[in-house]
């Protein structure tokens, strides 16, 4: 075989080494955004599986609400025929997603800022992210059909959500993966609220949820959900305070 032929082969098989490698790696970590190739947009950061798992949840929604802005706001908020409504607590990043949503013309869509000081690194408490969280309370809509939650003070957004939502209303938490049932400081508090009804894994996690049954009494109590929040995210004053609660 010419000198020449051999190179020829081995270059071949290098390619295809490559290609191989990269599609175990793709596969392994199923990062793959959800690219918008539409001028303006912006990408749903999350998994292929998270992103189709959202999307299925959602049909035939009419109301959407989100604490978080970014690639949700104009990827899943749209759907909801209806009303949707993001809620952000950076504003420079609200302006920017606003102008996005106005050059889609997503009249559907509103978005709301409520600007909060923080500790960069943390997912923050409800002390610290309190005019965020609370900001629901202005929009003006009694229930939602669908709550997604990838924004700053977790917990605290999935606890206020408790009276805005029904017994059919889907909760979505991004980043589930952080929950731990030994740390405090995660988002398992969440837990005594919520059933996790479905679950992705991965490098971030999604959990779908629905408000246990017991606590269907909480829809419309805004006072009631108001005396959990003012416990913080101490998961021992939450059990507590649950007790008093449910009764």
């Amino acid at each position: 075989m010419h000198v020449s032929r051999i190179f020829e082969v081995l270059g071949t098989i290098i390619v295809l080494l490559c290609v191989s490698e990269f599609l175990i790696m793709s596969s392994q970590t199923d990062l793959i955004a959800i690219k918008r190739t539409e001028v303006g947009k912006l990408e749903l950061w999350m998994s292929q599986k998270e992103a189709s798992t959202l999307k299925r949840r959602m049909r035939g929604i009419r109301t959407y609400l989100e604490w978080g802005s970014g690639g949700s706001t104009l990827n899943l908020a749209p759907i909801a025929s209806e009303h949707a409504a993001s809620i952000e607590h950076n504003q420079d990043w609200c302006d920017s997603v606003r102008n996005k949503l106005a050059a889609q013309n997503y009249t559907t869509v509103k978005l709301y800022c409520a600007p909060c000081q923080h500790k960069n690194g943390t997912d923050g408490t409800y002390a610290e992210f309190r005019s965020y969280i609370d900001l629901v309370d202005r929009i003006g809509q009694a229930t939602w059909d669908f709550v997604f939650i990838d924004g700053r003070a977790r917990v605290a957004a999935a606890i206020k959500a408790l009276s805005y939502i029904t017994p059919k209303t889907i909760v979505a938490l991004h980043d589930s993966n952080r929950v731990r049932w030994d740390n405090a400081n995660t988002y398992a508090p969440v837990l005594h609220f919520y059933d996790v009804v479905e679950e992705i894994s991965g490098e971030q996690g999604l959990a779908i949820l629905r408000r246990k049954t017991k606590f269907d009494r909480l829809e419309g109590d805004h006072v009631a959900v108001q005396r959990i929040l003012n416990t913080g995210n101490d998961i021992y004053k939450l059990s507590k305070n649950i007790t008093s609660i449910v009764r």
